[in-house]
């Protein structure tokens, strides 16, 4: 299970965890996460690996007032990369059958 949720300073909640990992996706300045297994003071960006990861976690917004996001999951997690561009040096032919038709207006107008 993630956790999302609007905190306030010094403000404590608890959510289950399920995985071996838990990631920092938002918060104010910092967090203080208390596993099962131990204590941990984590800014935006920062993760825990623990394959025994799983049961309660208590989070406590260190910070302002603000969003507090934290994502949970089996494996390592790798946040996308924010400014990214994919560059297309390639593209394949494209062929058309004999008699094939191709109607523009069902195209697709935005790429998302």
């Amino acid at each position: 299970m993630n956790f999302h949720q609007m905190m306030q300073p010094r403000q404590r909640s608890q959510f289950q965890a399920v995985g071996e990992f838990l990631y920092i996706e938002a918060c104010p300045d910092s967090v203080a996460i208390t596993t099962e297994r131990g204590e941990y003071r984590l800014k935006q960006g920062a993760q825990i690996l623990d394959p025994q990861l799983t049961g309660r976690v208590t989070v406590e917004n260190m910070g302002e007032a603000g969003t507090v996001t934290i994502i949970c999951g089996f494996g390592r997690y790798i946040p996308p990369t924010d400014g990214q561009e994919v560059s297309v040096t390639k593209m394949p032919t494209v062929t058309l059958s004999p008699n094939q038709q191709v109607n523009i207006g069902q195209l697709p107008h935005k790429w998302h």
